[in-house]
């Protein structure tokens, strides 16, 4: 693939994603389409759990005591996902990470990530059981800093899996396929939005202004099933006919996704699992 073919490919990406050109370059490979999905299993086993965080928020969660990472929302976020890596380009990389990791003060965060390295825009997570990789960076591009100082007390990797944590990852619902390749579909789209106004997928607000009713407050999510049937309720931001439009967008949605509609409300059928979208009345 020609170096001008990559960059009309990521041209494309980024009008949707908002990642910057550079950013989107160095997440387009040789692989053909724009590789939102295209990773290592480890990398999608840790987009799947963060997305079950990241949809279970407040007291509806499903996974209760583990419900902060849904903040996470209310911070401007680019999704830049990689190949080999997930990266979370914010203006406030400190607070995200937060959120992530868990420190000798506060053991809440995604269970199991670790800082490997701090940088001077940014820090690299590593995920214990996949040893798969998050990076947060103030860096538009994406791209890795320079070493810095950790002011933190971030836990590091010589820290092994605590008792919490293997319980919590002992006792997270595993989604069949189906479902998990779009609940990591939601994480990487997360804050996407259709150039052509079509959909927006931010969780937060709606950058379109179409829906200016809808409340941001006391947040609800909840993301939980069996078997094939899975259920995503929330409230606020955003409509469950954007989540559809997005994971079957004709350029960045999810192959071989069918919708069908149960008293109003959207269901989502991929690989012969479903995923009912449920938004709380509000």
């Amino acid at each position: 693939m020609s170096n001008f073919g990559r960059r009309q490919r990521a041209r494309t990406r980024r009008a949707y994603t908002r990642e910057n050109l550079k950013a989107a370059m160095c997440a387009i490979g040789r692989g053909p389409g724009l590789q939102l999905d295209e990773c290592l299993p480890g990398q999608r086993q840790l987009r799947i759990l963060l997305g079950m965080h990241l949809f279970n928020y407040g007291a509806a969660s499903a996974m209760l005591g583990h419900a902060s990472i849904g903040t996470l929302s209310h911070y401007t976020i680019t999704m830049s996902p990689r190949y080999d890596d997930l990266v979370l380009i914010t203006d406030s990389p400190d607070n995200v990470t937060g959120y992530l990791v868990p420190t000798s003060h506060s053991r809440h965060g995604l269970p199991g990530l670790r800082m490997a390295d701090v940088e001077h825009d940014g820090f690299q997570l590593i995920h214990l059981p996949t040893g798969a990789r998050i990076r947060v960076t103030g860096d538009l591009s994406g791209r890795p800093g320079r070493p810095s100082v950790d002011r933190r007390n971030w836990w590091t990797p010589d820290v092994p899996l605590t008792d919490d944590e293997l319980d919590s990852l002992a006792t997270s619902p595993t989604p069949p396929p189906g479902i998990g390749a779009m609940i990591a579909a939601m994480v990487t789209r997360l804050n996407c939005v259709d150039p052509n106004r079509g959909w927006s997928g931010s969780w937060w607000d709606d950058p379109l202004d179409r829906n200016p009713g809808r409340s941001y407050h006391n947040l609800q999510r909840q993301l939980a099933g069996s078997g094939t049937n899975w259920f995503l309720r929330w409230n606020g931001y955003p409509a469950a006919i954007d989540i559809a439009a997005m994971l079957r967008d004709p350029v960045v949605g999810l192959s071989a996704i069918t919708a069908s509609e149960t008293h109003g409300h959207l269901n989502l059928h991929h690989h012969g699992d479903t995923l009912h979208l449920r938004p709380f009345d509000y």
